[in-house]
């Protein structure tokens, strides 16, 4: 039963979050969205700060999942990079409001420590994406001439869905159909 209400608390406070933003979000707003008093929220949390933790480190959890679904699938640098583009889209369009806490709050992240290892763990996948990318390049596949800025490119063309649509959905034809949607223009633009 704890477990199910963490759940439903995480939720309600991704959606919070993205409505008001992290920093213009308090207890209170969350506690009377649930319909309990705040206080009763650290029963599940010790702070608002760990809620947004528990977000960010979720989301990661699920991008670091997703990479090694891509790298134990394997297959040409082309392939990789259409699947990876695929599974980190997907990951976003169903987790729409979390990923928006991950992609735009996790500087909140006040811990040091916290901090650390969720930026250590965002650059590593980071980093696995340009491999793929630098493969990508070298057979031809991709046409790289600033690899900083063509990154960037490519990685703000697919996080910037969550800002297409906030209503959240489960449907693959509409996942799959924006993942071509952003492949195709990614390509067109570096090839």
């Amino acid at each position: 039963m704890k477990l199910k209400r963490r759940g439903e608390i995480l939720s309600e406070a991704a959606q919070i979050f993205c409505e008001n933003g992290y920093r213009g979000t308090n207890v209170r707003d969350l506690g009377q969205r649930l319909g309990v008093e705040a206080a009763s929220l650290y029963n599940y949390f010790e702070s608002k700060e760990d809620i947004l933790k528990t977000i960010c480190f979720n989301m990661l959890d699920q991008f670091e999942a997703g990479r090694q679904e891509v790298l134990i699938m394997g297959g040409t640098p082309e392939e990789m990079f259409r699947h990876a583009v695929a599974t980190h889209i997907g990951m976003l369009k169903r987790n729409l409001y979390s990923s928006t806490v991950y992609l735009q709050d996790w500087r909140y992240l006040y811990n040091p420590e916290d901090y650390a290892r969720f930026k250590a763990h965002k650059d590593g996948y980071e980093a696995y994406f340009l491999a793929i990318m630098e493969a990508c390049n070298k057979t031809g596949f991709l046409k790289i001439k600033n690899v900083k800025h063509d990154f960037n490119f490519v990685f703000s063309a697919m996080n910037w869905v969550v800002q297409w649509d906030r209503i959240e959905d489960e449907f693959e034809n509409e996942v799959k159909t924006t993942v071509d949607i952003i492949t195709d223009l990614i390509l067109g633009g570096l090839k």
